[in-house]
């Protein structure tokens, strides 16, 4: 997280492969959870073609609208600030 040096709200990049499903849901979930406070983003090291119909599904389920979103790739997607790094793990990395 950083802080947007213009909007000073904390600025947030969601990283992950596809940029199709898990970091553009927590993107939409982000926008309409931080009331205002966060600008949230997200990209792929190897966008998809399309975000997920089910990622769309699930969080229209929740009231969130996230069809306008697309795949983008991390290096056009970069804020203008400072990010730190928190790797999440996938759901191949995890362990039950």
């Amino acid at each position: 997280m950083s802080t947007g040096e213009a909007s000073g709200r904390e600025r947030i990049l969601v990283i992950c492969t596809g940029n199709s499903a898990r970091s553009q849901m927590a993107e939409g979930l982000l926008r309409a959870l931080g009331g205002g406070r966060v600008e949230a983003f997200s990209a792929g090291s190897r966008p998809a073609e399309r975000v997920h119909p089910l990622a769309v599904r699930a969080m229209a389920e929740v009231g969130i609208d996230i069809a306008h979103q697309r795949p983008k790739h991390r290096q056009r997607q970069r804020p203008r600030v400072r990010i730190g790094n928190h790797p999440v793990p996938d759901e191949r990395r995890c362990v039950d």
